[in-house]
């Protein structure tokens, strides 16, 4: 009987085990915004920010799917330094040479103010190309086949050269 039950037991720990193994290499490689600027210092590539609060249903949503799809984690893991950035985060955090803090005033981290150029929505997506332009903003949850097409737009500096409505009318989304 001591047998079997170890047994069970074993076989128990071994799948927790092997869940818990598959959900971490199932996750975007988050940094710190400290850890993405270094990066981005050293070699320039977009960054991909996502913006969320602590209690925000459908930021949750987007953890479960959108950053949780192998497609995506492998795309953004060779293509972006991505930042997941809460935006009540009471930490000072530094930016382009810039210190931002939390404001007790507005409930809200003025970085992730500045990223969303003040229209604070959760989650929202932000992508910070190289060159230093313009932030796009995606408010609110974001479907895959769309993430898919922003994501290789400007991951492959297809920014550069080829205008959005042009290039969304040609791209052909695969991801499942």
């Amino acid at each position: 009987m001591i047998k079997v039950i170890t047994t069970f037991l074993l076989t128990v720990l071994s799948l927790v085990a092997f869940s818990q193994k598959k959900a971490e290499k199932a996750m975007v490689p988050w940094l710190s915004v400290k850890d993405a600027q270094t990066q981005w210092d050293a070699e320039k590539r977009p960054v991909l920010v996502d913006v969320y609060t602590d209690w925000c249903v459908y930021c949750k949503v987007m953890d479960k799917t959108i950053w949780a799809n192998p497609d995506v984690v492998n795309y953004v893991k060779q293509h972006f330094y991505p930042i997941k950035f809460n935006a009540e985060n009471k930490e000072p955090a530094t930016w382009m040479g810039k210190t931002y803090e939390f404001k007790p005033t507005y409930k809200v981290h003025m970085l992730a103010a500045e990223w969303l150029l003040g229209n604070m929505v959760y989650p929202s997506t932000v992508i910070l190309p190289p060159n230093g332009g313009e932030p796009v903003i995606i408010p609110g949850v974001i479907e895959l086949k769309e993430l898919e097409t922003i994501l290789h737009y400007f991951g492959e500096d297809h920014y550069r050269n080829t205008a959005w409505n042009t290039y969304k009318a040609s791209y052909k989304p695969g991801w499942k």
